[in-house]
């Protein structure tokens, strides 16, 4: 049985101790969807899905962290990156990145848990918000939410994208989709995400659930590791601070990222 979450319960150090050492219990339920007890949410550490009517925010036992020494570029990626010419772009077509995700990721076969209201509550964070709670603690952390989107120049084609979000330092990619014929569009766009925040100073990427099976077996291919909740949770704390925008004109190719990554 889920237990209740609410944005008071953040506030209490003494509930999150317990909710940090719990072995039993990974998910909690509310029914706030309010954008700033979301960003609140992801400062602590917390990564939600959605079934309405409930926000499921989850405290993993693990997460898979890659960090940018460890990406790995398959050399078949590598090949049909040099192939194409794909094009990376911030926050451009991102409604279009979200209706993608919903017909080509099912939840239970019919639902995604990114639905329409879990959408719009990201889409008020887009602007970015300051995450109040963080205040408490005597620190400042900007939250924002991102679409990044794969173009294929010579078609204008959305060929692949995904949805995440920055708190401080860390980026945390929720979700994404790739269009099936363009193969490794999907592994090429979150390469290149991470090659273009790698410049900006982020300090390293949250992908959530480690990898298990072939539907997250990507995350292992390009170098993600897994990270035990408590450890994950003494770095995400000590990089959760600041603040890193996404330029609203990017616009990178696949090409210089992923081939030539030190040439800018």
């Amino acid at each position: 049985m889920y237990s209740a979450i609410w944005p008071e319960d953040l506030e209490d150090d003494e509930k999150w101790k317990v909710m940090v050492k719990d072995k039993k219990n990974s998910y909690y339920l509310s029914q706030c969807w309010k954008a700033q007890f979301y960003s609140c949410l992801c400062y602590k550490g917390f990564v939600s899905i959605a079934q309405e009517p409930w926000l499921i925010p989850e405290l993993q036992y693990s997460y898979a962290v890659l960090d940018f020494e460890n990406l790995h570029l398959e050399k078949s990626l590598l090949k049909r990156v040099k192939k194409r010419n794909y094009v990376l772009k911030a926050n451009t077509r991102s409604d279009e990145v979200f209706w993608n995700i919903s017909r080509h990721h099912p939840m239970c076969g019919s639902e995604c848990w990114l639905g329409l209201r879990y959408w719009e509550m990201l889409k008020e964070t887009s602007q970015g918000v300051d995450v109040q709670l963080a205040a408490k603690y005597g620190e400042s952390s900007f939250f924002q939410s991102h679409t990044f989107e794969l173009i294929d120049a010579d078609t204008n084609d959305l060929v692949a994208g995904e949805i995440g979000y920055m708190c401080g330092s860390v980026y945390t990619s929720l979700t994404g989709f790739f269009a099936a014929d363009h193969p490794s569009s999907g592994k090429i766009q979150l390469c290149s995400t991470v090659r273009y925040l790698q410049r900006l100073g982020v300090h390293f990427i949250n992908l959530g659930h480690p990898p298990s099976g072939e539907i997250l077996k990507y995350k292992a291919d390009i170098g993600a590791e897994t990270i035990p909740r408590k450890a994950f949770l003494d770095r995400f704390n000590a990089s959760r601070n600041g603040k890193i925008l996404i330029p609203s004109d990017l616009s990178c190719p696949a090409k210089e990222l992923l081939l030539h990554p030190d040439s800018t």
